[in-house]
């Protein structure tokens, strides 16, 4: 899909639905200019290989309407022009690292391939230094709030190991028929896992909800978040059991943050600073749940490594708390 006669053109997501005597309803969704556009209308087909199958409807975006139509796709032309990336679009792969440790010890090293776009599209491929590749899903949690796949898309997905140190890692976006989109690539660069985990973990419940407060994880190559420009952050996850994060804070910056008893909307402005996303202390169901503090690293600047580095946390600084209606109690 592209706008104007000189438009760049993007993929687009469709679904159409038979309606019987050669007719289909037909909705589209495409992210031309970097913004959604939602064209619905029906579909007639007439007789074969005549030049005479029409659609029309009305399309929508964000401040705009109107009706549009077309006449009978040329198949002499099956391929599009490659997306280029900037002017409203864009696409971001990013390979990192994370790592578990039980005091001074590493107990568990991942990979984690990532990517961020509003390409339209239905996965990402990504070739790995040894010239294999990873096919990585659609997903979404708690930290993305903005990803609708409709004009936000994320594909994640982790394997044990570290990543190979200096290789690249070459993205791509796939289409509905897991071909990779022409244009729609990215590369990162992986270097190393410098930082220690947060330490010396602790809670005080108050009247505002559980202060938690660490020590500052030591400055290294691509984490320094207290420095000019900050470099990396640190984030907070509250889980139960082995479930998905019910809370989160991330971009902390400082070595200690407020996790809020309040509704906060489920994204918001953190205290001291960080950005506070998922449900409050009060929204949590009555039950044990266990938060970890980690420190996540960045690219160095002028090197090849773009996005998040690395991830440490320490499974024995983790905070276990209980909620019992309104009473917060942390346990030993």
């Amino acid at each position: 899909m592209a706008v104007g006669s000189g438009g760049q053109y993007t993929p687009i997501s469709a679904r159409v639905i038979v309606s019987g005597s050669g007719q289909f309803d037909v909705t589209i969704f495409g992210t031309p200019l970097g913004s959604v556009i939602k064209l619905t209308g029906l579909a007639e087909t007439r007789g074969a290989g005549i030049t005479d199958d029409s659609v029309d409807g009305a399309w929508q975006t964000q401040d705009a309407w109107g009706d549009w139509s077309a006449f009978h796709h040329d198949r002499r032309n099956p391929k599009c022009p490659a997306v280029e990336i900037g002017n409203g679009l864009h696409f971001r792969g990013d390979v990192s690292a994370a790592r578990f440790k039980r005091a001074a010890e590493s107990i568990g090293e991942q990979t984690i391939l990532e990517g961020m776009t509003n390409i339209v599209s239905s996965g990402m491929r990504v070739t790995l230094p040894d010239g294999n590749s990873v096919d990585v899903p659609s997903y979404t949690d708690i930290f993305s709030p903005s990803v609708n796949f409709i004009d936000s898309f994320r594909f994640t997905t982790l394997f044990p190991g570290l990543p190979v140190s200096g290789g690249n890692h070459a993205f791509a976006l796939l289409d509905i028929f897991g071909q990779p989109i022409p244009g729609a690539t990215s590369n990162d660069v992986w270097n190393a896992c410098l930082q220690d985990a947060p330490r010396n973990v602790s809670a005080i419940v108050n009247a505002d909800g559980i202060l938690a407060t660490w020590n500052p994880v030591p400055v290294v190559p691509g984490f320094d978040p207290s420095g000019s420009p900050s470099l990396g952050f640190y984030q907070i996850e509250i889980r139960q059991d082995l479930g998905g994060d019910l809370y989160g804070a991330s971009l902390i910056l400082n070595s200690s943050h407020l996790i809020p008893f309040l509704d906060f909307g489920g994204v918001g402005p953190g205290v001291p600073d960080g950005n506070n996303f998922g449900s409050s202390l009060l929204e949590l169901g009555n039950g044990t749940y266990v938060f970890d503090v980690i420190a996540f690293s960045k690219g160095v600047p002028g090197t090849a490594s773009a996005g998040l580095e690395c991830q440490v946390r320490a499974v024995d600084e983790q905070i276990h708390f209980e909620k019992s209606g309104a009473t917060i109690t942390v346990l030993p």
